[in-house]
């Protein structure tokens, strides 16, 4: 694994915290001596070491860390925010009809467990509890048959 060429970011601040740094260069040493060149080992090092001197040299490390790692973090959460609905509706809405499926293939068990699962995702989903009863007395219906 090779770290990235650059460390910091645009305006010079640190981008990676020094325990970031240090992992860098043992994963760069481990991944040189797997390709058994102690060559390219010991100038990988030597080019690690200037970057973490040039890193340690920029200052406001542990600010700009935390405010980089910050505005990442609200990032993701507004990204999650936006696509969560969305995926949860048509995640629910596959299960349901893969439950479709399965009872028309007359595998009740399996269809149960998908409006089920339909359920765990959004349990006001009407269809899949109103499936779930039918099923069920279908499934009470068989087995009283077969007893007969």
């Amino acid at each position: 694994m090779k770290p990235p060429r650059d460390l910091s970011s645009k305006n010079g601040r640190l981008r990676y915290s020094p325990i970031t740094i240090c992992l860098l260069i043992i994963l760069s040493c481990a991944g040189c001596s797997a390709l058994r060149h102690k060559s390219a080992m010991a100038e990988e090092n030597t080019k690690l070491r200037r970057q973490v001197i040039e890193l340690q040299a920029a200052g406001d490390k542990k600010d700009y860390i935390i405010e980089e790692t910050l505005e990442e973090l609200e990032e993701l959460r507004n990204l999650v925010a936006e696509k969560l609905p969305n995926w949860l509706e048509k995640e629910t809405d596959r299960l349901y009809y893969e439950g479709i499926r399965l009872f028309n293939l007359g595998k009740y068990p399996e269809a149960l467990s998908m409006w089920e699962r339909v359920l765990l995702l959004n349990p006001a989903y009407e269809k899949a509890k109103n499936n779930i009863e039918k099923t069920h007395k279908l499934m009470d219906e068989l087995e009283k048959k077969k007893k007969e």
